[in-house]
């Protein structure tokens, strides 16, 4: 009889569980540094040895049941050839190391979702899917909502969907002080960030030219052109349709 997907994909990663990865090297030596200092080191020692591992293994637990219940309706033998590619199993373990580090179990399942999806795709998607994998490490959960935000089209579309998640709209400028434009400088940051990823298109304000002289043309046109809004590009439609928040086009 066949193997499940639970089984295929723990016998997969068996090898990966049983040799000491760096960051437990790290920690032990770190925990013999620190455990001498009085009452600090050996709170932080204790936090080291038993809850860092203990929360590693309860996300990456959650993150592997996820990945199994997305590939559950894959056939066991496509499945036990996809894992003996080394891409996929590369791809399968930077998905493991990404769970492992995941606080929040809707960050696990958008993991599983793209790990889950490569699996079920094509050899020659291997290194978009890696790709893409790599590009939702670099996001944080509110990064995510944003740009899945940016996805709606029509304006009410998208007030309804960040009024649903508040903590990834804009926040409103009631002032100049400090506390107003803090919310402001990490919402911008959000915005270049994933517009440097490729993730974000800028949409830029036509200046109005008509029926002014020469002179002032030329000086509209050396200003620096005004963002006035954001739309998601190609590549960050296929970053959501990985983590399942889009349905895939074709």
């Amino acid at each position: 009889m066949g193997r499940s997907a639970a089984e295929r994909i723990s016998v997969s990663l068996t090898p990966m569980l049983e040799k000491p990865s760096r960051e437990e090297l790290f920690l032990a030596i770190l925990k013999g540094t620190i455990g001498g200092i009085p009452v600090a080191g050996s709170l932080i020692a204790e936090v080291l040895s038993t809850t860092i591992p203990d929360k590693r293994y309860q996300r990456l637990e959650s993150m592997l049941s996820a990945l199994v219940e997305k590939v559950a309706m894959l056939d066991s033998g496509v499945l036990a050839q996809k894992l003996t590619n080394d891409h996929a199993i590369g791809i399968l373990e930077d998905g493991m190391f990404q769970g492992a580090r995941a606080v929040t179990e809707e960050r696990r399942k958008r993991i599983a979702s793209v790990v889950g999806n490569a699996l079920s795709s094509e050899e020659s998607k291997y290194q978009e899917s890696k790709r893409l994998l790599g590009l939702l490490e670099q996001l944080n959960d509110v990064e995510l909502k944003v740009l899945y935000g940016h996805h709606f089209q029509k304006e009410h579309e998208r007030n309804a969907y960040f009024a649903q998640h508040p903590d990834a709209e804009r926040p409103p400028l009631t002032d100049i002080s400090e506390a107003s434009l803090r919310p402001q400088a990490m919402y911008n940051a959000y915005l270049a960030h994933l517009a440097q990823l490729g993730l974000l298109d800028p949409q830029y304000r036509t200046p109005e030219l008509a029926g002014l002289a020469m002179s002032e043309i030329a000086k509209a046109a050396a200003r620096p052109p005004e963002i006035v809004d954001h739309s998601v590009s190609v590549l960050g439609t296929m970053l959501l349709e990985s983590v399942d928040l889009l349905e895939r086009a074709g």
